[in-house]
């Protein structure tokens, strides 16, 4: 690994001190290695900003890699630095579509060796997003799950998408993908709309499961599963991964998407901007620089 900084947010999920140790001890057996704890975007901000040609390890889920990714952008890092990710916890969508270890497990592969790949970035009006973006229920969801989850823990996110899919929506939007009309059909609301660059999402439900973040497109989905009974067969639908043959979803694949309407939720990797009644997004190929296991 060569000398590297390696970074962890002591309160995200998934954090454990030991296991932190465990993990820069395996790194330092074949390099020089910097831990710094960061809880905020600018301190990971200052952290960055001593990288000094240094590789980055990012040790934590799909929200540390994507505030990494956005910190590396502002400081316009993104196209120089190196970045390995070490998953902690459930939330690693992004690295569990790439089939990488996670823990302790991942650090020893990275430290027998390790390669550079590229992979895609999608990037929005606002922000940058490393594996996924959707609107909707799947966002009030997250917003629920967030309030709810000091009291049900990891049953939180299921406790968030019961009352969301219950309750919310739907909206009434117009989605363009590069330019042709996916939907609206006359008549029709959606209640989901995803951008997907990763093929899952919350944990590993496989939202668009033929998506590829190395292959320099987007992949859009959008559900009109409107009354009581299609939310219900939706959510089967999408614990089997069967939800794209049904006739409330539509998908496509472009390099840019317009989503506007009715003001909808927004979850950006697991980031809750809020509603939005316009959201653009494009695809910005290779300019994600990860390093894998030798191999991977």
């Amino acid at each position: 690994m060569d000398a590297a900084l390696a970074v962890v947010n002591p309160e995200a999920g998934g954090y454990d001190e030991d296991e932190i140790d465990a993990i820069v001890a395996a790194l330092r057996d074949v390099g020089e290695v910097e831990l710094v704890h960061t809880t905020s975007p600018r301190e990971l901000e200052r952290a960055l900003e001593g990288l000094d040609g240094r590789r980055l390890v990012i040790a934590g889920g799909d929200g540390s890699l994507h505030a990494a990714a956005a910190a590396l952008d502002r400081l316009a890092l993104l196209d120089s630095t190196s970045v390995a990710v070490i998953p902690l916890g459930t939330g690693n969508d992004f690295a569990g579509g790439l089939g990488l270890a996670s823990g302790l497990d991942a650090a020893e592969a990275l430290a027998q060796g390790v390669e550079e790949r590229t992979f895609d970035l999608v990037r929005t009006d606002d922000a940058i997003v490393v594996n996924a973006a959707h609107a909707g229920i799947g966002a009030v969801a997250a917003e629920k799950a967030t309030t709810l989850k000091q009291v049900l823990g990891d049953a939180a996110y299921k406790a968030g998408a019961l009352i969301a899919g219950v309750g919310a929506g739907p909206w009434r939007l117009t989605v363009t993908v590069d330019d042709r009309e996916l939907w609206p059909e006359e008549g029709d609301a959606a209640v989901l709309v995803a951008i997907a660059n990763g093929s899952s999402v919350g944990g590993g439900t496989a939202l668009l499961p033929h998506a590829r973040p190395d292959d320099g497109e987007l992949d859009v989905l959008v559900s009109t599963a409107t009354s009581p009974g299609e939310r219900t067969g939706l959510g089967v639908a999408l614990l089997r991964s069967e939800h794209d043959e049904r006739p409330d979803v539509a998908t496509a694949r472009g390099h840019a998407v317009v989503v506007e309407g009715e003001a909808i939720p927004w979850n950006l990797d697991g980031e809750l901007p809020g509603e939005s009644t316009r959201r653009r997004f494009t695809i910005e190929p290779a300019a994600l620089r990860l390093l894998v296991p030798r191999g991977g």
